[in-house]
């Protein structure tokens, strides 16, 4: 595995759960499912009251608990942890490919980062 995807998992700490390939094909199916896309990443005029997010402050307020981290880099693993551990971790999570997710567990929310520093909010329909 890359030593980089390694460095980060690390730093998500004891709370975590790495997927085979099997079960990170079947959660980002699912998230597919759950929002609109737009080739690579969310299409966000289906999501006219998005949040566009400065820093964890933005988020300050939500009750967010366990999530998934996706990558549009195919090669790695879906990895699920608590929403805290996410954020704590988020440069690494956004370093990893030009768009990373991190995604409710439920499929309910989306947090989108995109390679040229944009991040992005928004719950599921």
């Amino acid at each position: 595995m890359d030593k980089f995807f390694n460095a980060c998992v690390e730093a998500l700490g004891k709370e975590k759960e790495v997927y085979d390939e099997e079960r990170t094909i079947r959660a980002f199916n699912r998230f597919l499912e759950a929002f609109s896309f737009a080739v690579i990443e969310i299409n966000w005029e289906k999501y006219p009251d998005h949040k566009v997010i400065s820093g964890p402050k933005d988020l300050k307020g939500l009750k967010l608990n366990d999530c998934f981290i996706f990558w549009n880099e195919g090669r790695l693993p879906a990895v699920k942890t608590t929403f805290s551990q996410a954020i704590k971790c988020r440069q690494k999570i956004a370093e990893l490919s030009p768009f990373a997710w991190i995604v409710g567990a439920n499929y309910d929310w989306v947090l989108e980062f995109h390679s040229q520093g944009k991040v992005r909010f928004t719950f599921a329909d």
